[in-house]
């Protein structure tokens, strides 16, 4: 019904919002029942994102076995001014994300964590081994992480962890 209602630049814009490519589907929002999408076609919402436009803001229960709570320590004075600039051009970005790079100890789960609370996003860590064993949840992830405020680290120095941001850093 939508579709029809405001001319051809409204349906224009709804057609654009449900392409697969487009976030509510890329981040599983919303899914269609059938693998084109038409103006008949029923569009599903998993009972997470019914729950949480209800108010009940509760992480999946699929994703939180792939978590993990970083602490990231104190941030040292002189990378401040790298994180503020970071942190400017991801608010310009229309999908933010950042790789922060530096040898072990040099402060870069630091230097993350104080990016993700300038954000107001709570910093976990993505159990790459786990992700790569399920990889049908990575968009799962993605939706949770928005909805839930959460900034996710990939830990680069493990295998796995290379292997994820490389075959499928095109879908964060």
């Amino acid at each position: 019904a939508l579709l029809g209602i405001g001319g051809f630049d409204l349906s224009l814009k709804v057609w654009e919002r449900l392409a697969p490519s487009a976030p509510l589907r890329r981040v599983r929002l919303i899914d269609p029942l059938e693998r084109t999408v038409t103006a008949t076609t029923p569009l599903l919402i998993d009972e997470r994102v019914g729950r949480y436009l209800m108010g009940e803001d509760a992480l999946d229960r699929r994703i939180s076995p792939l978590l993990a709570p970083v602490e990231g320590g104190p941030l040292l004075k002189r990378h401040r001014p790298l994180i503020d600039d970071l942190a400017g051009k991801l608010r310009a970005a229309a999908r933010p994300w950042a790789m922060i790079t530096g040898p072990k100890d040099s402060g870069r789960r630091a230097a993350a964590a104080a990016l993700a609370h300038g954000f107001g996003c709570e910093l976990v860590e993505m159990k790459s081994r786990l992700i790569e064993a399920s990889p049908d949840l990575l968009p799962i992830l993605m939706r949770e992480a928005i909805l839930a405020g959460l900034a996710l680290l990939i830990d680069m120095a493990s295998p796995e962890g290379r292997r994820l941001v490389e075959e499928r850093g095109d879908e964060f």
